[in-house]
């Protein structure tokens, strides 16, 4: 795949912000997945607005560094961000923006999700971070997932699988370990209510227990990739676009449903400009808007996972906002042809925060709608481990190293939390593909 077309937006008071991104984005330009402008490489007699004008069209990737000088910059807000909301509201590029000093964030990018995240999951301006090299660390992560989420698009998955000469084992194994109460739940509710269109899930627990890889899991079960390390030449089963959303929290239910709306919207690339009042749009007009959803038939799913933090948690506040959520916007008659729905709320707390967890559990318990609460999300027990190496045995070289591997990575004899597991999982996916590579 060819690099992918960055573009840095920024305020020439900030020019220090930006080399400190460009130094960030080096390593990324050397491996080969990115090409970066900025107006920065302007030369002496280009016609500079043509220049970034042009960069700006071929852009496949937009960062935004945000600052007080970025909002007052009159020339970013008449001529830049009005092209990168429309290319960005049509699905033509992944929008980043950078919160690098505090400020309040404009409101023609409210709906965007913002970077960097502290401890706590909150947005938290680079400049006010105790360490802002940990700032950038963090910004360096997001911008990867983002670059490789561009090599995971269906069409481009295919193409992948016609030009692998041998079989390659998926990231997606790392989901595999454990996790078969959840599982077992999901696929029982799901075959009893299969003629439905609309499923709505509760997932919960903490949040080194990995939410997103137990949704990601059930994505790739539904497409029936799991088990292509039994047979190399499966095909997927059907389409599923999976999206996890988060947004900003408000004590005013109708900002907050506010904000839930947009999040979901831009998230399927859906103009904001032309979907208002906002909350009078339902799930149709998300499907019928998003060019992203355009292909998908009857036997396809969306599944979304909407992540609410114990920094997000309200007990009174959030189960309103959920009921009004699934009254109001997915609760309406779908077409027979259109996709399935998987909807997810993810409630995630801390360790040990044992008086947030009481009151969600008690929450979801408590509900009115008919949400499935999947089974707490735990540590992953040494036997749960074992039994994942024991179902990949047939891809190793022999069964004393595939256990020399096993306990080399994990020597633990305790449990371990999930988000480590994956880790050490991705590793020995990671191994295995580049052996296969060689042969």
């Amino acid at each position: 795949m060819p690099p992918i077309k960055v573009f840095i937006s920024y305020a020439h008071e900030d020019i220090q912000a930006k080399e400190r991104l460009a130094v960030q984005l080096v390593p990324m330009k050397r491996e080969g997945l990115i090409e970066v402008w900025h107006d920065g490489k302007i030369q002496a007699g280009d016609e500079w607005d043509d220049e970034i004008k042009n960069n700006l069209e071929a852009a496949q990737l937009i960062i935004l560094l945000l600052s007080p000088y970025f909002s007052a910059s009159s020339y970013i807000f008449t001529d830049e961000l009005p092209l990168v909301l429309e290319k960005q509201s049509q699905g033509l590029v992944e929008v980043i923006p950078i919160l690098i000093s505090d400020m309040n964030l404009p409101q023609d990018i409210g709906h965007l999700q913002c970077i960097p995240q502290n401890k706590e999951r909150r947005l938290e301006a680079i400049e006010l971070w105790e360490s802002p090299n940990s700032a950038w660390k963090v910004v360096d992560r997001s911008i990867r997932s983002v670059i490789k989420g561009f090599n995971i698009e269906p069409s481009e998955t295919n193409q992948e699988e016609k030009e692998t000469p041998s079989f390659q084992l998926g990231d997606y194994h790392k989901y595999t370990c454990n996790r078969n109460k959840q599982r077992t739940q999901f696929l029982k509710i799901f075959q009893a209510r299969k003629t439905q269109k609309v499923h709505y899930f509760y997932l919960y627990g903490q949040d080194v227990q990995s939410h997103w890889g137990m949704f990601q899991r059930i994505a790739y079960e539904k497409r029936s990739l799991l088990l292509n390390y039994l047979n190399p030449d499966l095909k997927p089963a059907c389409q599923v676009i999976e999206k996890e959303i988060t947004t900003e929290f408000s004590e005013d239910e109708t900002i907050y449903k506010q904000n839930i709306i947009k999040s979901i919207f831009a998230a399927f690339k859906v103009s904001l400009h032309e979907e208002e009042p906002i909350l009078e749009k339902d799930v149709n007009v998300l499907l019928q808007r998003s060019p992203k959803l355009q292909s998908l038939c009857q036997e396809d799913f969306i599944s979304i996972m909407l992540s609410i933090s114990e920094w997000d948690w309200d007990k009174e506040v959030t189960p309103n906002i959920i009921g009004w959520l699934l009254d109001h916007f997915f609760e309406v008659p779908l077409a027979a042809d259109q996709p399935n729905i998987l909807l997810f709320f993810s409630l995630i707390y801390e360790e040990n925060d044992f008086e947030i967890e009481q009151e969600i559990v008690e929450s979801i318990q408590s509900g009115t709608h008919d949400i499935t609460i999947l089974p707490e999300l735990e540590q992953v027990e040494k036997r749960d481990i074992a039994r994942w190496f024991h179902k990949y045995k047939k891809l190793f070289d022999s069964p004393s190293k595939l256990k020399e591997m096993r306990d080399h990575l994990f020597p633990e004899q305790e449990g371990v939390d999930m988000e480590e597991v994956e880790q050490r999982l991705e590793k020995v996916i990671g191994n295995y593909n580049k052996k296969k590579q060689k042969k």
